[in-house]
């Protein structure tokens, strides 16, 4: 299992839904599980009080679950809840388990329990091996512990293996490890105990200071800095490894990196009691533990929780679809059987309206891809489960759209009404609506980023529209593109639309040439007037729908897009920063602070206080008549040449503060008073008075940082 740094998750979710999601994906649901994890010894120790709690709600002592809790342990077992229970209560986020997770631009549970959440969606399966990448950014130190001492426990009781890459854990969580791997610059300066980690860089010639805490003075003991803890008699030798590559050869002379390497053994396999046939093991012999088919049904349940949940969507859609509808039918209201020309516009309309309607789909896949990617790669599902379920899913909302825009579109326009026509004109719209938002999907999971996908969406759209038939007509096509004209899905949706209108009894009047009115318009038109093609038309869509889910599945199969971070390579002749003193406890470079000049002109201190700040906000769901109040009456000030620490643990309201004082809340109910040297403070007046550094990092990606930060002071300083 795989912690990754950043947080990934669908912010509608919960946090339980969540947390329950990754769990039945990867150990699934199967009654043999419950029975192993109810008798084997691995669930005595640290999960047995917590399994009572979850079984009874209470906190009696450990012992034998009599025959009635015993079954209830089994259904809830089975239902994948205990596990579920226990991670959420050990990580501290049981209390909001039914608060959706949210994101930068949605409101939900606080940075440092998404944190958490990222932490628990891996934890709560039970993997043989752990790898979490710096699980304590943006965590408190004891958020951290918590997260750390959970992991240790679950290792320590199930024979698992975690390796966890932490930026300075306080003193109580680096007494949790038993084993340090300690690098500089891709080398490896140390890997053995790490309660000898100190004493082995002591021999080198490193004296850790008494008021110093172990990981920083590792840290920073391989850095340029770790001059400041050489002892004398190595200053005065010489001896004492200076660069990353001296730290590397010295440790694998040494007799740490010796005793490490006869601790390894190589070919070694652990022969436990599991086989491929046991429930708790099959998936370390099998690629999924769940079947297709209940991969399919998962993520069913999931996908159509986040549409329903989606409610500003799928509003706009219908609104859009019932406006759209009444006035393309009223614009074209009743066409005259003579209007040729205004036929084809209003179907050409009609089709580009579905059709571009699948283009928020790009956006949509560019949010998920990433918490897909995440899914994906750790075997939560096979990428074709996802397609058959998202598509699934969006079959009951493109048939409202199609029948909403759909009718108004038809009847108010005056098009053939014969019932068989008009469901076959529906047909051609919910196919051309599917297939187009298929289009665009496979478009977002092969482009880099979304401005190039929308890019090139809208350069095949362009494409599509000229060589549809409605523009240019295929005979004035040229030959070198008439290949566009026939694998378009749009000029087939019109030979099928403007077929079905055309070759109905209201265009039966028959001409002298032996045709009929309608396949006179159809042939003046370059359009085939042979009835069976709007059949092959629909064929066609159909297929070009089938192949837009198969390279949908490869590209999220084989493609990954992630966002990239760099960091600029030190140059070998720039100059290690200087050393203060040998107390140094950083290795940044150490900015002197000169008094203002007199002649600049300095700005006038601002004493900053606030006065019974309330904060409150709508809980979810059914109950939204309640409010939640996550500040209450908080005051405070801050005075000029004085910094003020903001503390508390994770989800406190520290945040929430910050963001009520810079006028950042949008939503909920603020009360109280904001006040800037005594006088009440508005929003403007505020900004220009006070910068913000958010907890979240929104920056334009294409420019650099100096360009950054010369146009935000362009834009803030005076000139």
């Amino acid at each position: 299992g795989y912690i990754s740094q950043r947080d990934e998750h669908y912010a509608t979710l919960t946090v339980r839904e969540t947390v329950e999601f990754s769990q039945k994906c990867v150990l699934g649901i199967h009654e043999a599980v419950a029975e192993v994890m109810l008798n084997s010894k691995q669930s005595q120790g640290f999960m047995w009080d917590q399994k009572r709690k979850c079984v009874l709600g209470t906190n009696e002592l450990p012992g034998e679950l009599t025959a009635e809790e015993r079954g209830k342990w089994l259904e809830m077992m089975k239902l994948n809840k205990i596990a579920v229970e226990i991670i959420l209560t050990m990580l501290g986020i049981a209390h909001v388990g039914d608060t959706i997770v949210g994101s930068d631009l949605l409101r939900g549970i606080s940075g440092g329990q998404r944190r958490r959440v990222t932490s628990a969606e891996i934890l709560a399966l039970h993997h043989p091996i752990l790898l979490a990448d710096e699980i304590s950014t943006g965590l408190d130190s004891a958020s951290t512990f918590d997260i750390c001492k959970t992991i240790t426990a679950s290792t320590r009781t199930f024979k698992n293996v975690s390796v966890i890459s932490l930026l300075q854990p306080p003193p109580e969580v680096y007494e949790l490890f038993d084993n340090l791997m300690l690098f500089c610059e891709g080398h490896v300066a140390y890997h053995g105990p790490a309660k000898d980690a100190v004493a082995y860089f002591e021999k080198l010639g490193f004296q850790c200071p008494a008021d110093m805490d172990t990981a920083d003075f590792l840290q920073q003991v391989v850095t340029p800095a770790g001059k400041a803890y050489l002892t004398p008699e190595a200053q005065a030798s010489g001896t004492a490894p200076a660069t990353p590559a001296h730290f590397a050869t010295a440790y694998y002379a040494s007799a740490v990196f010796q005793a490490m390497e006869a601790r390894e053994i190589p070919g070694h396999t652990h022969a436990g009691e599991l086989s491929p046939q046991h429930p708790l093991e099959r998936r370390l012999y099998t690629k999924f533990p769940n079947s297709w088919l209940y991969s399919v049904k998962l993520l069913l349940k999931r996908e159509a929780k986040l549409l329903v949940r989606d409610k500003v969507f799928l509003r706009a859609r219908v609104l859009m679809m019932v406006i759209m509808g009444v006035l393309h039918g009223t614009l074209f209201f009743q066409m005259d059987a003579t209007e040729v020309q205004t036929h084809y516009g209003l179907m050409f309309t009609a089709l580009m309206m579905l059709s571009l309607g699948g283009m928020s789909s790009i956006h949509t896949m560019m949010e998920s891809r990433k918490v897909l990617y995440k899914q994906l790669d750790a075997a939560f599902f096979p990428a074709s489960a996802f397609t058959v379920a998202y598509n699934l899913v969006q079959v009951p909302v493109v048939i409202c759209e199609v029948i909403l825009y759909g009718t108004l579109t038809y009847w108010l326009s005056g098009l053939a009404p014969e019932a068989g026509r008009y469901f076959f004109f529906m047909l051609v719209c919910f196919l051309t609506s599917m297939t187009m938002s298929g289009f665009f999907r496979v478009i977002a999971v092969t482009m880099r980023s979304h401005t190039e996908a929308q890019g090139f969406a809208s350069l095949l759209v362009l494409l599509m529209v000229l060589f549809c038939g409605y523009m240019i007509p295929k005979s004035s096509i040229p030959a070198w593109w008439v290949w566009f004209y026939w694998i378009s899905p749009l000029s087939w949706s019109f030979i099928a639309i403007v077929q079905n209108e055309f070759l109905s009894y209201l265009y039966a009047v028959a001409l002298p040439s032996g045709q009929s009115r309608g396949e006179a318009y159809l042939a003046q038109n370059g359009f085939p007037t042979d009835n069976f093609r709007k059949w092959i038309s629909l064929a066609y869509l159909g297929g070009f729908y089938i192949l837009m889910l198969i390279f949908f599945t490869l590209g999220l199969k084989y493609l990954r897009w992630r966002e990239m971070h760099t960091e600029e390579p030190e140059t070998p002749e720039a100059a290690p920063p200087a050393v203060v003193g040998p107390g140094a406890l950083s290795t940044s470079t150490v900015v002197e602070m000169r008094p203002l000049d007199s002649t600049m002109e300095r700005a006038a201190p601002v004493t900053l206080s606030f006065h019974s700040i309330s904060y409150k906000v709508d809980l979810p769901g059914e109950r939204k008549k309640y409010k939640l109040t996550l500040l209450n009456n908080v005051s405070g000030f801050a005075r000029p040449g004085t910094i003020t620490a903001l503390m508390g643990s994770s989800g406190a309201g520290k945040t929430t503060l910050l963001d009520v004082l810079a006028y950042r809340k949008t939503g909920g109910q603020i009360t109280g008073n904001i006040m800037l040297n005594g006088r009440p403070a508005d929003k403007l007046s505020f900004n220009r008075a006070a910068g913000y550094v958010e907890q979240q990092d929104l920056h334009s990606e294409a420019t650099t940082v100096l360009e950054a930060l010369r146009f935000s002071a362009a834009l803030r300083l005076p000139r």
